[in-house]
């Protein structure tokens, strides 16, 4: 665990007075950051451990230690099809705003300060992908053989996402991931509450759920344990393709949860909570599955058909003229 001794200096600097590793502190020379929106970042080379840039905190008014995240490995999923006048296109390579989706997504992933190597599966290119797997013939052979990828690699926890949300942000990504460590899970999924999806992205529309704590919409990306994946690899594959099937859904989740699940879309939206559904999921794989709400939009703005990318189009349209 390494942690950064923060003191404050002036209402737009801090010093960085200390480095500590595992319960060893190492008194630096006083050095001034600047306090906007700065993250901070390790970086493990064969000789030293290097503090990079970036990250948002409030004004402090006394010493503050920052713990420091483990960062992550990402695979995306790549091997879709396209759609529209694109069908013969790979999904993730269907241009949008004068960028492939994909190239999109990978600008945003190398922005964030918890990403460390970016893998796609798919017969895929991109300027800053460290590797193209090929594809297999099905979603879990290719979800499987990212994360072995980067299990090979050291990796213990991976980010897996679709190539379909070139809207998504660096500091999206940094929030999810951070909340999602945060949690200790094995799997965590992002939910993000419908009011900012229509606040945010009013032109795309969304599946929401009702539960207790609110209405939402699901993310496009979870973070997953590598060694719950490898282990659960064939609950993982039931649980995908019971995903449209009521009956046998049901009978993973169990019958008590889907009715309470059904109670709150239609009857009563207190009839079911996260909780309640974090551990009929967690029973199911086999694994401590969390929800975390997330309010960045932008990860749940996926694009599979023309009128989403239409409406996309508009949106990069309207950033270039502000």
């Amino acid at each position: 665990m390494f942690k950064v001794l923060l003191a404050p200096r002036s209402p737009s600097t801090f010093n960085i007075t200390s480095v500590a590793c595992f319960g060893i502190s190492i008194p630096l020379r006083s050095t001034q950051i600047p306090k906007q929106r700065f993250r901070l970042r390790l970086q493990r080379t064969s000789r030293r451990i290097e503090l990079l840039t970036a990250f948002s905190f409030p004004q402090p008014s006394t010493q503050h230690h920052i713990i420091m995240s483990q960062s992550v490995d990402v695979v995306i999923l790549a091997g879709g099809a396209g759609f529209g006048p694109s069908e013969d296109t790979n999904r993730a390579m269907i241009p949008v705003a004068g960028k492939a989706m994909l190239q999109w997504e990978v600008d945003a992933l190398k922005g964030s300060g918890l990403v460390s190597r970016v893998y796609a599966v798919g017969d895929v290119t991109a300027d800053g992908l460290d590797e193209a797997i090929p594809p297999t013939s099905d979603f879990l052979g290719n979800m499987v053989a990212g994360v072995s990828r980067a299990a090979e690699n050291g990796a213990r926890s991976v980010l897996i996402a679709t190539c379909d949300i070139p809207l998504v942000t660096s500091e999206g990504i940094d929030d999810f991931v951070g909340r999602a460590l945060e949690t200790g899970a094995d799997f965590c999924y992002p939910v993000i509450p419908m009011e900012r999806c229509v606040e945010c992205y009013p032109e795309m529309r969304r599946t929401y759920l009702k539960l207790k704590e609110g209405v939402f919409s699901g993310g496009n990306m979870v973070l997953v344990s590598v060694d719950f994946v490898l282990r659960n690899r064939d609950v993982i594959l039931m649980a995908y393709q019971a995903r449209k099937q009521p009956l046998r859904l049901a009978g993973l989740i169990g019958w008590g949860v889907l009715a309470r699940v059904l109670a709150a879309q239609f009857v009563c939206r207190a009839a079911v909570d996260i909780t309640a559904l974090e551990s009929a999921v967690s029973r199911m794989l086999g694994g401590k599955v969390r929800a975390v709400i997330t309010q960045y939009a932008e990860i749940g703005e996926d694009v599979d058909k023309p009128e989403d990318l239409a409406a996309v189009e508009r949106v990069f349209g309207s950033r270039e003229r502000e």
